[in-house]
């Protein structure tokens, strides 16, 4: 009869830790599948809200918006030309992109009528002082009964909006109206059984519960500032971001991260301070937008504009403030002395000076 050795203790333990290696190599993918996927589903979102931003920009014509009222897109366009929004701003250089203007009506309505304005007048290219850029609404948003009045410049609010015929009377307030035309309204949650919150035995009830996890707004800049005829437009799409209370914009001083003085054109990274008693997410991936002041005639009168551009976070070294901040792509203008640290944005899209049929 012929004898057959048995497997040995030894190579029992051998192969168990081989395939103990296999299997630890194997649970690896999971994870790394999980965090994929979420990515994936995350860029979908931010391409959907992107794209419907853009169609209702265009729909509705958001690049020169405009009523009886001042504080709209044209209006505030047009009152740079006179004098800069805030108390003893220059005007907006009428040969020059002039001054942006932030369409943003869900802030708007919580009364927040800036965005990035750091230090105090008179401002110039030197103190690194800015007043920021005008936040406003939009017509067919409304306001909240909210204006503004500075120096020699009031804007006048924005009255509530007519709701169409077929939607009569339509949303009570502009924080619906926000939701309405800022927010990603794909963004369901549904119950464990599969079926979306607000729908009971299969019939959907008045409402359904959204998210409301993707929002936008718009940056509208003119390359000449007296011309409508151009006006870039820029959809910033956030994620996460808190509507019901004002957060996440923190201006920081900027200056060069290797001479002295304020950062310069063609410059790839930058040193940021952070003000003290505040913690925005400063990390890889954020958004920054400078809202520097560039003053271009030094008067009388005084006129310049504000930059209003974007740039993304590579890398942040330093483990204390002021942090080197590299850029994804070197400055576009001289003399940046701020940017804001724009907290939940997960990505800004350019969309062009005008819509093509």
């Amino acid at each position: 009869m012929t004898q057959r050795r048995g497997v040995t203790l030894l190579e029992v333990l051998v192969s168990i830790f081989v395939m103990g290696i296999g299997m630890i190599a194997l649970l690896t993918l999971f994870p790394l599948g999980a965090l994929s996927m979420a990515q994936a589903i995350r860029d979908g979102r931010v391409n959907d809200a992107s794209a419907e931003a853009a169609a209702l920009a265009n729909t509705f014509g958001v690049r020169n918006d405009g009523t009886t009222s001042s504080y709209s897109v044209t209006g505030v366009f047009n009152a740079y030309l006179s004098a800069g929004w805030a108390a003893s701003a220059p005007a907006a250089d009428p040969v020059s992109s002039g001054y942006p203007v932030y369409v943003d009506p869900y802030y708007v309505a919580h009364g927040q009528t800036s965005l990035g304005s750091y230090g105090s007048a008179p401002y110039s290219s030197t103190s690194g002082s800015t007043p920021g850029i005008i936040r406003c609404s939009t017509s067919y948003v409304g306001s909240n009964g909210n204006s503004y009045t500075s120096g020699s410049v009031s804007l006048s609010a924005l009255g509530p909006p007519t709701a169409p015929t077929s939607e009569s009377p339509g949303p009570s307030n502009a924080g619906n109206w926000a939701a309405r035309f800022f927010t990603l309204k794909d963004d369901i949650n549904f119950q464990s059984n599969g079926t979306a919150v607000g729908y009971s035995t299969g019939s959907p009830t008045t409402t359904l519960e959204r998210g409301g996890g993707y929002t936008w707004a718009y940056l509208l800049r003119r390359p000449k500032a007296t011309s409508g005829a151009e006006v870039e437009l820029y959809v910033v799409v956030y994620a996460g971001r808190s509507v019901q209370l004002v957060s996440g914009e923190t201006a920081c001083p900027v200056t060069s991260a290797t001479t002295a003085g304020f950062a310069s054109q063609g410059d790839n990274a930058v040193s940021m301070s952070i003000p003290s008693g505040t913690g925005p997410q400063l990390r890889r991936g954020a958004w920054l937008l400078d809202t520097s002041y560039e003053q271009t005639v030094a008067g009388p009168p005084a006129m310049g504009f504000i930059h209003g551009d974007f740039y993304r976070v590579v890398d942040v070294t330093n483990s204390t403030s002021p942090y080197i901040v590299e850029l994804d792509r070197p400055l576009k203008r001289s003399n940046v002395s701020v940017m804001v640290v724009m907290d939940n944005v997960v990505e800004v899209v350019y969309k062009g000076t005008g819509w093509q049929p």
